[in-house]
């Protein structure tokens, strides 16, 4: 399962969309087709979180039984995937109301910090708190996969 949510944030954060992908997001009736196009862009990473939230849901179900099987320190990797869901889709949301006017310098100054967390790839701060997710779940899980394959 970690391995999938690491293939969904990849998605998630691929910068290239599809036609309409970033549509669902609430308009402005003041927005330009230049605006309305860059917040969409913005929005895109979050309609996939979303479109995707039942997969999300059924991880963070999961966090509660490795906890009561393996104790804390199984809630790890659950919190950090959680944890970098939340972070991106912040980010996104956050581009998106810096565009409401007059972004304000402190704004523009963070920009690219936000566009980095919800695109990119598995070679930046985000790919490598997934990954790191991803080797915290391994490590947790996979010798108690190995003694039931044994069995």
């Amino acid at each position: 399962m970690f391995y999938e949510a690491k293939e969904e944030l990849l998605w998630v954060r691929v910068p290239a969309s599809y036609d309409g992908e970033g549509a669902s997001r609430e308009r402005r009736g003041n927005e330009t087709d230049q605006v309305r196009s860059l917040l969409d862009s913005y929005y895109v990473p979050v309609a996939r979180i979303n479109k995707r939230s039942e997969f999300f849901a059924s991880l963070d179900a999961k966090r509660y039984r490795a906890r009561a099987l393996l104790g804390d320190k199984a809630e790890h990797p659950f919190q950090e995937i959680r944890a970098c869901v939340n972070n991106i889709r912040a980010a996104s949301i956050i581009l998106i109301h810096t565009e409401k006017g007059e972004p304000i310098q402190p704004a523009l100054d963070k920009r690219q910090a936000w566009e980095d967390t919800i695109w990119g790839g598995d070679d930046d701060e985000m790919g490598r708190r997934i990954d790191n997710a991803v080797r915290a779940a391994e490590e947790l899980f996979r010798p108690i996969i190995a003694e039931a394959s044994q069995r």
